[in-house]
């Protein structure tokens, strides 16, 4: 012990002898080894012990070390100002607010969520002979036990249609009222039509339904997509282990692979990731990029590195690798979803969307200014997209409104209740689908279990 403590006190005094702060946190680096790197550093204040995280150091001199902060704010520090200077391990070291357990609506945002409920009841009530419309306004009006809701929506689960009466119950599912829907959907999966086999597979995982695990995995061997997605995904939340093999040869085709890639992080396990390491030495390409992702998304240090070091580095690959980094925090990765922000772009629904999710992703990983860019694309006007793409002329009004329903969802899945205030102006579009999204939006921001269910539902289509 004695020896350890002499040893901490060389390397202060060895710091104060060349003028400089004790670097800590990684063995053998100095300030000037950090300088203009992507290392991510927290300045502790001497006397205080005040901690200023998420910075890099830019400039070193004799008295003094310049640092950036994320949002590009420079910060000035004596070095008798500063105890240490702790490096951290690549990630923005935020502290996330728990959006499911904070505060109440404050007296403001209140009327936002009454004016979601009312504006689904028109929805409801006007949407005449636009059933999926209808539907969809009717499961917000469950959620508050409304009687004609509800009524619709059973009526629809108990009709004898079988796509009907799954669309029923999957709204009953939205709405947290699904119970003892088991023989509707083991009627559904043993259909011969593939959309109505689809559904029912789909709220087989959602619902539990383990009943149907034998068709399922008949399913899963199926070569066509319509079949063997749903089929995974609802194996992978069943819990059923005798889909990997199947799951393992699906990760190397085109139209499969991202269900494999779902499939395979929801199972988990360490048989899971020694598969994976396995087949990356034996797959390339997009392929070896779902493996990676797999890995990543077991807690794997190899994962976690090759998506970073491998993947982030590929142009192809950049955007997506980096939406799964920032999330967590990654610095690199929200350096480059944030100069995607800043730079020129060429306003078409795909880029627009992909600025929707990076910019969701900086706010996921703690970048509150985020919200900013979501904002602007909910308030697009026909002057902001491109009116030709591919020499083909663009409805430009769908455009934005696709895009705002992007927005949206997004905003669901975050679950931020500071993000409500945007969706005000939204719930009163014109138009009935993106006025519906922003009301589920509104709603999932309020009530936790019906957020679950939503994301659950949007992961899936």
């Amino acid at each position: 012990m004695r020896t350890i403590g002499m040893a901490i006190t060389a390397i202060w005094l060895a710091a104060a002898a060349f003028g400089q702060v004790p670097v800590v946190g990684e063995d053998g680096l100095s300030l000037k080894d950090l300088v203009k790197s992507q290392k991510l550093v927290t300045a502790v204040l001497s006397k205080s012990d005040a901690e200023d995280p998420n910075l890099r150091v830019v400039e070193v001199t004799d008295d003094w070390v310049i640092l950036e902060s994320p949002l590009a704010e420079t910060r000035v520090y004596l070095f008798d100002a500063l105890k240490e200077i702790r490096v951290q391990d690549g990630k923005v070291a935020v502290t996330k607010t728990d959006h499911e357990a904070q505060r109440r609506l404050r007296a403001r945002e209140e009327p936002i969520v009454t004016r979601a409920f009312d504006r689904a009841a028109e929805v409801f009530k006007y949407a005449g002979g636009n059933q999926p419309l209808r539907m969809r306004g009717a499961v917000l009006l469950a959620l508050k036990d409304d009687e004609e809701a509800l009524g619709y929506l059973r009526q629809l689960a108990d009709g004898n249609d079988p796509g009907t009466q799954l669309a029923g119950v999957a709204c009953l599912y939205l709405a947290g009222d699904a119970e003892n829907r088991e023989s509707v959907i083991m009627k559904g999966i043993e259909s011969g039509n593939h959309k109505v086999k689809a559904l029912a597979a789909q709220l087989a995982g959602l619902l539990g339904v383990h009943e149907a695990e034998p068709i399922l995995l008949q399913m899963l061997q199926r070569r066509t997509a319509d079949l063997s997605v749903p089929a995974a995904r609802a194996l992978a939340r069943l819990g059923n282990r005798e889909s990997i093999p199947t799951l393992l040869e699906m990760i190397n085709t085109e139209d499969r692979g991202e269900a494999a890639v779902f499939a395979l992080s929801r199972l988990g396990g360490q048989d899971i990731v020694e598969q994976m390491k396995i087949l990356l030495e034996r797959t390339t390409m997009m392929p070896r990029y779902r493996v990676i992702r797999v890995l990543h998304a077991l807690k794997s240090p190899l994962g976690s590195q090759l998506l970073r070091d491998e993947s982030m580095k590929m142009p192809t690959l950049e955007l997506e690798s980096a939406l799964i980094l920032a999330r967590e925090g990654d610095w690199e990765a929200m350096d480059i979803l944030r100069a995607r922000l800043r730079s020129r772009y060429n306003p078409e629904e795909e880029t627009l969307k992909n600025r929707a999710r990076a910019a969701a992703a900086m706010l996921e990983g703690g970048h509150s200014p985020s919200i900013a860019d979501l904002q602007r694309l909910l308030q697009l006007t026909e002057v902001d997209v491109l009116g030709l793409t591919k020499a083909k002329p663009v409805d430009r009004k769908l455009v934005i409104n696709n895009v705002a329903i992007k927005v949206c969802e997004l905003i669901a899945a975050l679950g931020r209740l500071d993000m409500l205030s945007l969706l005000q102006p939204v719930i009163e579009s014109g138009d009935p689908r993106v006025a519906l999204a922003a009301c589920e939006a509104a709603v999932a921001l309020t009530d936790v279990e019906f957020r679950q269910r939503l994301v659950q539902v949007q992961q899936d289509q």
